[in-house]
């Protein structure tokens, strides 16, 4: 049941990231960045909590889902481009899934 509700719960938080992200205001695109890369410190907008909060209810899935379309890498948490470039052996599984992703 635990892994259900954590899905749900996931599955809600994609959702309103979605939303809020599909809102004109390239402020909260950097925001929603930020706090996937974790760097909530530089996240400026009022939703800045609220994106944190759905970033942390975010299942390994959905989380490397969003990541991939932010171009960031999701075991490493930074700009993707950098580890493709650098061709990090532990994104080999990564990039073997996503080979046309930032390249």
């Amino acid at each position: 049941m635990t892994n259900f509700m954590n899905r749900i719960s996931s599955m809600h938080a994609t959702t309103l990231l979605n939303t809020i992200a599909n809102f004109d205001d390239d402020d909260i695109d950097a925001d929603i960045r930020n706090a996937l890369m974790t760097a909530t410190d530089e996240c400026t907008t009022p939703l800045a909590d609220t994106i944190a909060l759905m970033i942390d209810a975010l299942d390994r899935d959905d989380l490397t889902t969003m990541r991939l379309a932010y171009s960031i890498c999701p075991m490493h948490a930074c700009d993707y481009a950098i580890c493709f470039d650098d061709d990090e052996p532990e994104c080999a599984a990564i990039r073997a899934m996503h080979p046309s992703h930032d390249t």
